[in-house]
């Protein structure tokens, strides 16, 4: 990664806080509340989707795409991915879901520029995180 990638992932991290502000200034309710559950939105549920996405779902859809697609195959994958991670969030946030788009591609972007997946959970707890802090629950 280069020293540019570095700072531009750093200001993500800093921006995350202000895009939780919009999403919970926008009336959107936190459908997790505190304790376990809360423990799973900030461990769990980042690694387990971090691991599914980006190194089961996007590794393999970069590797088997091919024709037209192939040149740009990690990015197309990345693009997939995320609309896939919107899918899965659908049924929870509804049509708001697409707003976990940015994140997804974020994220995908990440997976695609170090191939590692825990600054991708880390980067996941901080956003879940940062949505936590804007609502105003209590830990």
């Amino acid at each position: 990664m280069t020293r540019r990638s570095l700072v531009a992932w750093l200001v993500v991290c800093l921006v995350s806080p202000l895009v939780a502000w919009v999403w919970v200034g926008l009336g959107r309710p936190l459908v997790v509340q505190g304790g376990w559950p809360l423990a799973w939105a900030l461990v769990g549920s980042p690694a387990l989707e971090e691991w599914v996405y980006r190194a089961g779902v996007q590794t393999t859809i970069a590797v088997r795409l091919t024709g037209r697609l192939a040149p740009h195959a990690p990015h197309w994958a990345n693009l997939f991915t995320a609309l896939l991670f919107v899918a899965v969030h659908a049924p929870a946030h509804g049509v708001w879901a697409w707003a976990w788009i940015v994140p997804g591609l974020l994220l995908g972007e990440l997976f695609r520029q170090t191939q590692l997946v825990w600054p991708c959970m880390g980067l996941h707890a901080w956003f879940n995180l940062s949505l936590f802090a804007a609502s105003g629950m209590k830990f």
